[in-house]
């Protein structure tokens, strides 16, 4: 038989920026790359997680007003998934900046004990006062002199119970994430080694509220009251949770592939995922063996003690006299905002010329907030008071392409699907868990990640355009079977090729994002 020489694969994952560490703020600059460089990860997990947990500590002490005069208020809350194979570590990378909130939940946790047991033995004073204050109010009652007046003293000296604060939560229903949120109106974190559980929770039957409760507590600016029967009510002054988690390429794809189509997840919960990261998996590896930089660790962490410590005055935000509950803010300085209207306006410009996929369209809008954000979470992590200063907003600016670039890779596999599949088909073919000639249903009943069978269909027309595979018919007892040879010229993968045979003149690094998707 004589086979074409198969062609390229057309691209499935795009290319993303690779990170910066001009991006950070000075305080955060060596403690991310002594954390990467020492775990020989990739420095995006470390620095999104950083600034996650930067924006959190931050909460609803401090907004940012986008506009020269509007009310119209950012809180710097932010959500982030960290995306890639499970050899990234990416769990370590996400645990090291968390260290400094659960250094803060061991102490809180102390504190509060001490406070239950003061209060333990103050309510068993307040009991004994009330048992004789009930006598008085009976014999008050008796002589029919005003009761009522000793009655109201009783409840004016009731204790209240000491409230723990909170800072980092791991697994949480949301009833009970309310009550943490009612007594910690600044908000906490929230950190999912899977992100994959929370997503798959809020889409059970019985959890549609969930949905609902997240989509909230991204923006950080609302109440929210939970009415149920046995718990009562629960008056949430504000609902703001931040997010960090990780998870797989395959079932990122899965969750957007529902999203996009209509699905449950159809709701705006991606878009709010702005911090998401997809880097490119490192190629070498060194062993690194030596002592963290205490010096950088020393500086990081003082850096989000003042945001622990920060209040309105430290940074000299103002807050509107005609309505006390509104929230200290900061604006730009003259230079900064000219910055952000200019970014701003290209934007808008964007995302109203019908140019971008919806999906795109839906996660870029979200920046109309994300870049304000940065900006004043990079302004008061370097000590930052007044105004928000130029170089902070064009940093922000700089994390909103590089953001752009991940967040373009994730929603590929929607955008550009065909391609994607048909890559992932051509990773089963080169590492033989396909046999050949296969049929369609071959693939379909794998039940691989990708490669259901709409786009089964789809990888193999792209596969047949570009001369990896060949449609044939087979006879049979009924109607023709359709099954698809494959070329025998397609190169096998590096651990089946024999050393002695000389190198493919084939493009086979091509391939090399599929093991990003796959997850491996």
């Amino acid at each position: 038989e004589v086979w074409p020489d198969p062609q390229p694969l057309p691209n499935g994952l795009p290319p993303v920026m690779p990170f910066d560490f001009e991006l950070l703020p000075l305080s955060l600059h060596d403690a991310v790359k002594d954390i990467s460089d020492r775990m020989q990860c990739p420095p995006d997990y470390v620095a999104a997680t950083y600034m996650i947990i930067a924006g959190s500590l931050i909460g609803r002490k401090v907004g940012i007003r986008p506009k020269r005069h509007d009310d119209w208020t950012v809180i710097p809350n932010l959500y982030g998934a960290m995306i890639g194979r499970p050899s990234l570590m990416k769990s370590p990378a996400m645990k090291e900046p968390l260290k400094f909130l659960v250094k803060l939940e061991i102490e809180s946790k102390q504190e509060y004990a001490e406070l239950m047991n003061e209060h333990e033995a103050a309510t068993l004073v307040a009991e004994a006062k009330v048992k004789v204050c009930k006598q008085q109010i009976k014999k008050a009652v008796e002589e029919s002199t005003d009761a009522m007046a000793l009655a109201q003293g009783i409840t004016k000296n009731l204790l209240e119970q000491p409230v723990r604060k909170r800072f980092l939560v791991n697994n949480s229903t949301v009833e009970k994430l309310g009550e943490i949120l009612r007594d910690n109106p600044n908000g906490v974190t929230m950190f999912l080694d899977e992100l994959v559980e929370l997503l798959r929770t809020m889409d059970r039957d019985g959890h549609e509220s969930d949905r609902g409760f997240y989509l909230t507590a991204w923006a950080g600016d609302s109440r929210y009251i939970y009415d149920r029967i046995g718990r009562g009510t629960t008056d949430i002054e504000a609902a703001i949770v931040s997010i960090i988690g990780s998870i797989q390429p395959g079932v990122i794809s899965e969750y957007l592939q529902s999203a996009v189509n209509g699905g449950k997840g159809d709701d705006g919960m991606m878009p709010r995922f702005q911090m998401t990261v997809w880097p490119d998996a490192p190629t070498t590896w060194v062993n690194v063996d030596r002592y963290p930089n205490a010096d950088a660790k020393s500086m990081a962490n003082a850096a989000l003690k003042r945001l622990h410590e920060l209040t309105a005055f430290m940074v000299e935000a103002e807050q509107d006299h005609y309505e006390r509950e509104t929230i200290p803010y900061l604006r730009f300085d003259r230079q900064s905002q000219a910055a952000f209207d200019r970014w701003r306006h290209s934007l808008e410009i964007r995302l109203r010329d019908n140019s971008e996929h919806p999906a795109i369209e839906s996660h870029l809008a979200k920046y109309r907030s994300l870049i304000p954000s940065l900006a004043l979470i990079h302004h008061l992590l370097d000590g930052g008071t007044g105004p928000v200063a130029e170089s902070a907003t064009l940093k922000a600016i700089q994390w909103g392409e590089y953001l752009e670039s991940h967040a373009r890779r994730l929603y590929s596999s929607v955008t550009n699907s065909p391609a994607v599949a048909a890559r992932l088909l051509a990773k089963r073919i080169q590492s033989g868990d396909l046999s050949t000639p296969f049929t369609q249903r071959d693939v379909s009943q794998k039940h691989w990640s990708g490669l259901d069978k709409s786009r089964t269909e789809n990888a193999v027309d792209i596969l047949l355009s570009v001369g990896w595979i060949e449609e044939r018919e087979e006879r049979t007892k009924g109607r023709p079977k359709v099954v698809y040879a494959v070329n025998p010229k397609i190169p096998v993968t590096a651990k089946q090729k024999n050393a002695n045979e000389p190198s493919d003149t084939f493009d086979t690094d091509a391939l090399k994002d599929i093991h990003e998707f796959e997850g491996g």
